[in-house]
């Protein structure tokens, strides 16, 4: 078999314009003998990636526009991620209730193997991974950290494992983004997003992307940005969320022997417990935590992005990619949350005006 890498498309189609003559003279001379037909020819396209194009793949590549994904109102990468139907279990949440040591950052989850099992790629080259680990202690590529979303020009996704051309990184699949080339211009999008119907919170986000060429043409560059500016939400003044109250409670509640049921501490109120009668005879100091806890977390997120690359002849000889992000995040969750166990407080203890043993 002779295999043959040809580059330049026109030579390729030359080559097959005139293999069909070549075959013939072959067959004039001598008929019977095949040892020089050409098996096979393998042309390598440039896509940016060892990632073949849809129209040539064995495997299932699904490929979005990025104009596409802006104009369906898909404002930042994690918001493309979190519509993919082969995504399940990524942690995309802007929320700190679902993602403890996440939150900020987003990921990308194939078919529900694992954060770590997935290749996130910009412009066919990995990605380093973020110093933040799910609750898992899995480590995973920060998509709020890549490329703004008004630099990308397409995204591939290869959505069978690709662990023999990449290793056990690609065991779901590859994600890779390809940002635009060749762009002339400048734009600029701005968005405000504000809740009032059930709390107050806010989003400002702004993006933008200039691009040109210089050198007669021979070279080009993109430089890209994107800032964020999320306010806080607080769990209380989601409605639907308050009182959002806990049965262990700092003053406590006691179960006395002699009396068969809960008490609550005599200083509940006065400490800003939550007292509650229960149905069944007895009381409940409760804790309520909803004032103390952002469900959103104030957030600040600012990414850069500048790449340039200079031809000639048809033959990259320069190019240089800079990416650059910072997220600033303040998270709040109600002080000291109370010992989840169940102490006995002896009948001697000061603070124990039953005179017996109570827990």
């Amino acid at each position: 078999m002779l295999r043959g890498y040809l580059k330049p498309t026109g030579f390729a189609l030359a080559l097959a314009l005139a293999a069909p003559h070549a075959t013939a003279q072959t067959e004039q001379n001598d008929p019977t003998d095949q040892s020089d037909t050409i098996d096979e020819i393998v042309v390598m396209a440039r896509t940016g990636s060892r990632i073949s194009r849809q129209s040539d793949s064995p495997s299932p590549l699904t490929i979005h526009e990025g104009a596409d994904l802006t104009d369906a109102g898909l404002k930042d990468i994690r918001d493309m991620v979190g519509v993919l139907s082969i995504n399940a279990g990524a942690e995309n949440n802007s929320d700190n209730l679902d993602q403890n040591y996440t939150v900020g950052t987003a990921n990308v989850n194939l078919r529900g193997l694992g954060v770590a099992s997935t290749l996130v790629l910009v412009n066919g080259r990995r990605q380093v991974l973020s110093s933040a680990q799910t609750d898992d202690g899995f480590s995973f590529v920060d998509l709020a950290a890549l490329t703004p979303m008004l630099a990308v020009e397409r995204v591939e996704i290869l959505k069978d494992g690709a662990a023999a051309i990449y290793g056990s990184e690609a065991v779901a699949g590859v994600v890779n983004f390809i940002t635009r080339s060749g762009y002339n211009g400048f734009e600029l999008r701005t968005e405000f997003r504000a809740r009032t119907n059930d709390g107050s919170q806010e989003d400002l986000t702004v993006d933008a992307v200039y691009g040109g060429d210089f050198g007669g043409g021979d070279g080009g560059f993109l430089v890209a940005a994107s800032y964020l500016d999320r306010t806080s939400l607080i769990l209380a003044e989601v409605d639907w969320l308050k009182p959002s109250t806990s049965g262990f409670g700092n003053p406590a509640s006691f179960n006395v022997p002699s009396l068969a049921r809960t008490v609550a501490d005599p200083g509940c109120e006065r400490y800003e417990g939550l007292l509650q009668q229960l149905s069944g005879g007895g009381e409940i100091c409760r804790f309520d935590y909803a004032p103390q806890i952002t469900t959103i977390p104030n957030e600040r997120r600012l990414q850069l992005w500048g790449q340039g690359d200079w031809n000639r002849g048809g033959r990259t000889a320069l190019w240089a990619e800079f990416g650059y992000a910072k997220n600033d995040i303040n998270r709040e969750v109600s002080p000291s949350f109370p010992v989840l166990n169940t102490p006995v407080v002896p009948a001697y203890h000061p603070a124990n005006p039953y005179g017996e043993d109570v827990f």
